[in-house]
């Protein structure tokens, strides 16, 4: 087996165990989550950290890749502030702080590829609470992109995956969906293309 090694965080998901089985073709994939070893918690900083540092020990990565959920539905005049602060740690920043971690593991030029969504570029009611992550991430690799950081970052934003469970799929009847084994393929160009700063979406809206 290839000694490039990613680490997946949220390997288990719909998405996370496609990027699994995308990069196993030719990669050591490393799998983390609340309940695996190595874990993390992506709403406990201290629990990310203490991963990288583990990490920083071993083998140096390739890349890390980030497939997190999150988000509070509701109606913009039903959201209650504190709830909607609270609710921004695992997607938006537990995602950020991996791409601060990353460098003690992650080769200098390897990737960070973190998970939006496609609510930022296709909004629908209900649903302020996710866009407002999904657009937050966009502009934090952008960013990051201009920084000169030893790791790149950058962004796929999926749309409604095929394979997600039929309630997702009802409640967003309509919307294009795409394979999980697509989106997979965006995940490893993002690894391997050299990009800095780049969210790609797909499908495209």
């Amino acid at each position: 087996m290839s000694e490039r090694r990613v680490l997946v965080i949220g390997g288990t998901g719909t998405i996370g165990s496609a990027v699994v089985r995308e990069l196993s073709t030719d990669h050591h994939v490393e799998v983390a989550g609340r309940s695996s070893d190595p874990a993390v918690d992506l709403s406990d900083s201290t629990s990310i950290d203490r991963l990288a540092d583990r990490l920083a020990d071993g083998p140096i990565h390739e890349a890390v890749v980030v497939c997190a959920g999150g988000g509070m539905p509701g109606m913009v005049e039903d959201l209650d502030p504190s709830a909607a602060l609270e609710a921004l740690r695992p997607k938006l920043f537990g995602q950020i702080a991996v791409a601060r971690a990353a460098p003690r593991f992650v080769r200098p030029g390897g990737a960070v590829v973190l998970t939006s969504g496609i609510l930022e570029r296709r909004p629908m009611p209900g649903m302020s609470h996710l866009s407002m992550i999904n657009a937050a991430l966009r502009a934090f690799a952008l960013s990051a992109g201009t920084e000169q950081r030893t790791v790149r970052t950058c962004v796929v934003s999926p749309g409604l995956v095929r394979e997600s469970p039929q309630a997702v799929l009802d409640f967003f009847s309509g919307m294009d969906t795409v394979a999980a084994a697509d989106l997979a393929k965006v995940y490893r160009r993002l690894i391997e293309s050299g990009r800095d700063g780049e969210t790609i979406g797909l499908p495209e809206a």
